[in-house]
């Protein structure tokens, strides 16, 4: 999830302050917070890695992405609604 615009450093602070320590545990413990300083963005990311070539670990990879995308949206998005 990228944070952009006028208010993104002062968003992103506000959405750690409030969400940084549950997120961990409610989405999953890999997330990357990244406030990106000298930047006019900031980030909150999930990275894993694979192979997309290997056409045996599709499902996985799947189900992977379905799963934490999932517990994602789920969790962040009415935070995000009211920065």
């Amino acid at each position: 999830m990228n944070i952009t615009g006028e208010q993104a450093k002062e968003n992103y602070d506000k959405l750690y302050e409030t969400a940084y320590e549950n997120s961990l545990t409610e989405v999953n413990k890999d997330l990357v917070w990244d406030k990106m300083d000298g930047r006019k963005m900031s980030a909150v990311m999930l990275k894993a890695t694979g192979d997309f070539a290997d056409k045996n670990d599709w499902d996985n990879q799947f189900q992977w992405f379905k799963d934490n995308l999932e517990r994602f949206t789920k969790y962040f998005k009415p935070k995000v609604a009211k920065l």
